[in-house]
């Protein structure tokens, strides 16, 4: 029923509105008591400014042992202008519409739905890029460390710039 609800809260949003002229700005943020630590913030005409991340429900010492209730996150202002922008992408109406079905698809997961070494907020960022056609290293070792994995795919995808 939660998934429901969450995709058609999703549907709500104006997709059909892209144009071509959003753009996608994925951040890090250095560890500290505030989570996520990687997120995207989405924005442009007819698409208002927002961002999105996935963390876990409640942090506490639990997620170190097992998978805990997951959701995603909307961070305010602040954080992310603490936050490290480590690039820009331009995206396509299309392309627009799949990563929204990223955030969509995590939002409604099975719980308990975060996993600190499966399902964690890079494993989020990782399909977001992924979908967007982005390269990503499948034998990362940065799955745990969102700036390291930024700057991984910064270096995979040349291009890419703040």
């Amino acid at each position: 029923m939660i998934r429901l609800l969450f995709a058609l809260l999703l549907a709500l949003l104006p997709f059909s509105a892209a144009q071509a002229d959003v753009l996608a700005r994925f951040y890090s943020r250095d560890f500290g008591s505030v989570f996520p630590h990687g997120f995207f913030e989405v924005e442009g005409p007819g698409v208002p400014k927002k961002n999105y991340g996935f963390t876990a429900k409640t942090v506490t010492p639990a997620i170190l042992m097992s998978p805990v209730a997951g959701k995603i996150v909307e961070m305010k202002p602040d954080y992310i202008g603490r936050s490290r922008l480590h690039f820009t992408v331009r995206l396509s109406d299309e392309q627009y519409r799949k990563l929204m079905n990223v955030v969509a698809d995590w939002g409604s997961r099975k719980q308990p739905s975060y996993d600190l070494y499966k399902a964690n907020c890079v494993s989020f960022v990782r399909d977001a890029l992924q979908v967007l056609g982005l390269k990503t290293n499948p034998n990362t070792r940065f799955m745990g460390k969102p700036k390291s994995f930024l700057t991984e795919v910064q270096a995979l995808n040349p291009g890419l710039k703040p």
